[in-house]
């Protein structure tokens, strides 16, 4: 369902005004919400918010999720779920409810079975605009959300509420380097990337750091192809081609001796070969992602892990980048 820009909204978009804020959920952006909610489930749909009820009730603790449904009897799951959107004043706990509300428009609402009963028990009213589409419905969330100043946003490909800072973080390091991968035909360092993400998410931190650092260097590799820069990289004895060297001579062949960026940028690219030589590699390597971890396996926490991808997501657009600008 399309937002309009009214006229009561073009105040509030002053300079200067704060741009987010995360600790309180505005009273129209839950009236907002819970009217996309009803549209996109199904007021109706009494088996999807008993399933959202129960999970509410079992992760809180409680019997109810509103006093007005502890005092009442025969309280339907529907009314209860969107009145503790409207009175939940645990900033945590509403958003428990917007997301998992969210999730089930996202993962239930697309199965066809599902759509089929929905319209065929869905009660036409003049004043609504009826069923409403998945996708629509979830843009819709996340537009009334920015909207409203309320700093998170769903993300549909992962699934989960996150903060409008994660948002960003996940577009400029994950999204954004994969695109550019699969626009530019980055086959392998593509499949690597994405795989090192999939690695992270299933808590496999040494595996995420091994996949992310193989994906910077088949960019590397990737490039030279590209170029026609065939080496040999190296001095003496140690001389090779790009597809056999390490990832710190990659980065001085691809980005210093070939010059990948201009002469102005040299500072700042001093710094990020700096950052992805005493970073992501030796990382990669104590964790035993490249090599034998030795007789004591080395633990890898999440903080590493997502750093090790933050940083090779933001070198791999760099070079993505840097390498279209001079193609």
């Amino acid at each position: 369902m399309p937002t309009f820009d009214i006229f009561s909204k073009r105040p509030s978009r002053k300079v200067g005004a704060p741009v987010i804020q995360q600790n309180e959920v505005p009273e129209h952006l839950r009236v907002q919400l819970r009217r996309v909610f009803g549209r996109a489930i199904g007021l109706d749909s009494e088996r999807q918010w008993n399933s959202i009820r129960r999970v509410l009730r079992d992760e809180w603790g409680v019997h109810f999720l509103t006093t007005a449904a502890s005092i009442g009897r025969g309280y339907r799951a529907a009314e209860e779920v969107l009145g503790a959107l409207e009175s939940q004043t645990d900033l945590p706990k509403t958003l428990d409810i917007i997301e998992i509300c969210m999730v089930t428009i996202d993962k239930v609402c697309r199965d066809p079975r599902w759509v089929n009963c929905f319209y065929e028990n869905y009660n036409d009213d003049p004043f609504d605009s009826g069923p409403q589409d998945p996708d629509d419905a979830l843009k819709e969330c996340n537009t009334r959300m920015q909207e409203a100043g309320l700093g998170y946003r769903y993300l549909m490909d992962k699934g989960v509420l996150v903060s409008a800072t994660s948002e960003y973080e996940h577009q400029e390091n994950t999204v954004s380097p994969l695109r550019l991968l699969h626009e530019q035909e980055f086959k392998g360092a593509e499949e690597e990337f994405l795989s090192a993400h999939q690695r992270y998410r299933s808590e496999d931190y040494s595996g995420a750091l091994a996949e992310a650092v193989k994906s910077l260097e088949s960019t590397l590799k990737t490039i030279c192809a590209h170029k026609g820069w065939n080496g040999p990289i190296g001095r003496g004895k140690r001389k090779r081609e790009p597809n056999k060297a390490t990832l710190r001579e990659l980065v001085k062949y691809v980005v210093v001796d070939n010059r990948l960026v201009a002469s102005r940028s040299e500072n700042f690219f001093s710094g990020l070969v700096k950052t992805l030589e005493d970073g992501a590699g030796p990382l990669r390597n104590q964790a035993g992602g490249a090599h034998g971890s030795g007789e004591t396996p080395v633990k890898i926490a999440d903080y590493e892990a997502a750093y090790c991808l933050s940083i090779t997501g933001a070198a791999i657009r760099f070079l993505v980048s840097a390498f279209l600008d001079t193609d």
